[in-house]
């Protein structure tokens, strides 16, 4: 079953806006982002539903697809590209853009 575009959205936003890289605490705010954010009013899916509550390998992978495509490793992220904002500049968008041409055909 594919990951749901506003759980893998949220993935890259965490990575690019957070420096989230570790699979565990990712693994929590993608639960607390689908209980709180997408089901606020609605019950919502149980856990073994991997559209919203990937497993640890999918989420890896989503992580290092999205620091591949930043040009950044795990640990030169925090140092080399967050505090260089490469976020807020428009070639992070035009890779953003490459990355869901690539992954969302």
């Amino acid at each position: 079953m594919p990951l749901d575009a506003r759980v893998e959205e949220n993935i890259v936003d965490l990575v690019v806006h957070e420096g989230i890289t570790d699979t565990q605490t990712m693994d929590g705010h993608l639960r607390d982002y689908v209980r709180t954010q997408l089901f606020t009013r609605q019950t919502a899916p149980p856990s073994p539903n991997k559209r919203y509550f990937p497993e640890d390998k999918t989420i890896y992978n989503k992580i290092y697809a999205t620091l591949a495509i930043v040009g950044c490793s795990r640990y030169n992220f925090i140092s080399s590209c967050h505090t260089t904002k490469l976020y807020h500049s428009a070639f992070f968008y035009v890779i953003l853009i490459i990355y869901y041409i690539v992954y969302h055909p």
